[in-house]
């Protein structure tokens, strides 16, 4: 399984307004960070109207409907691997930024370049539940050991700080529009600067962050001050619930002219932008940031990847029935599901070498 460190550091917030000079981060100074990772990975199907339940997806087919509603299986996958991470400053830059405020004015803001390489190696163990209730045997298990070859990445991505420090992926410093850089393109690192009785939140609200003093850490030689932040799960956050609720948007999608027969007027499911490709669910454990730089971290971290979502609905002849999907709704019949994957981290490591330049 591979992962990226930006995946497993990073939360979310928007900026604040603020200016200073200069990129965050000396450039040419290098971090060295190594770290060991253990991850279970599981998947869950929810249909409305119907309890969550772990599950690979519905059969979709058989001589019965209910038996093309059935689960196809279950499978639980756990990875356990070592990481090195390098970030390196390269450079820094002035990009353009609306003022957050009514004027849709303009600013520079400064950005620090970083290239960060990941080098990660590892081995996986996966147990699989294979449901064929029409067949003989009915089910089947599968475990599957895997020794998984090192592999290496190499991100970009641009860091400012104000209010906050929050890295920017390098496609969004320099948008197509005349716009400047989005606050919401932003992905928090940390409070810059933080003060005694400080605490933020992730975007979602799932995680609460608290800051808790200054330590003293030697890294590499290098005696640093420290800032130790506390990350608490924020309320009743349940991985198994309510992931439909906050990840579909409903809407109509219409159209009416009075001069052909083409009208329409449909229900469509949407996914939010928020929950497109993989994304933090929560967050636990602590943290130890040196000027915006993560030095250690010790932390627990769910993300969740969404597979599949829209309405389904079965159909029906005289020898068979089978499982049909749109984001489209076609009838008031069709029950809206959502398929997706959680994956459940524990990471432990920090920095090895801190090289001033």
């Amino acid at each position: 399984m591979k992962y990226s460190s930006s995946v497993l550091f990073f939360g979310f917030a928007a900026l604040a307004s603020g200016c200073q000079d200069g990129g965050p981060y000396e450039v040419g100074l290098l971090v060295k960070s190594t770290a060991s990772v253990r991850s279970v990975s599981k998947s869950y199907r929810e249909v409305a109207g119907s309890e969550v339940a772990e599950s690979m997806g519905a059969i979709g087919y058989g001589e019965r409907c209910s038996t093309a509603m059935l689960s196809s299986g279950d499978y639980t996958s756990v990875w356990t691997g070592e990481m090195q991470i390098n970030m390196e400053v390269v450079g820094e830059t002035k990009v353009p930024r609306l003022v957050p405020d009514d004027t849709h004015e303009q600013e520079d803001v400064w950005i620090s370049l970083v290239m960060e390489t990941t080098r990660s190696g590892g081995s996986s163990s996966a147990i699989v539940n294979y449901n064929y209730p029409e067949d003989d045997p009915s089910s089947l298990s599968e475990v599957v050991y895997t020794d998984n070859a090192i592999e290496t990445d190499v991100a970009y991505y641009g860091v400012t700080a104000e209010d906050y420090v929050a890295a920017f992926a390098l496609s969004s410093l320099w948008p197509s529009d005349d716009t400047g850089l989005d606050p919401n393109a932003a992905t928090l690192l940390t409070k810059h600067n933080p003060q005694e009785g400080d605490v933020w939140f992730s975007q979602n609200g799932n995680s609460v962050y608290m800051f808790s003093g200054m330590e003293d850490m030697t890294v590499g030689g290098a005696k640093l001050s420290v800032a130790k932040v506390l990350v608490y799960e924020a309320g009743d956050v349940d991985v198994t619930g309510g992931i439909m609720d906050t990840c579909i948007n409903q809407g109509r999608d219409q159209y009416d002219t009075s001069l052909s027969e083409g009208d329409y007027d449909d229900e469509v499911a949407l996914l939010d932008a928020g929950c497109d490709s993989s994304f933090r669910h929560v967050q636990t454990g602590t943290q130890w940031w040196s000027d915006g730089v993560l030095v250690k971290a010790e932390v627990e971290n769910v993300d969740v990847t969404i597979t599949d979502f829209g309405w389904e609905w079965y159909r029906s002849t005289e020898s068979s029935c089978s499982r049909e999907t749109s984001t489209r709704r076609p009838n008031s019949e069709a029950k809206m599901y959502i398929e997706y994957d959680v994956t459940t981290t524990t990471y432990a490591g920090g920095a090895t070498d801190w090289v001033a330049p």
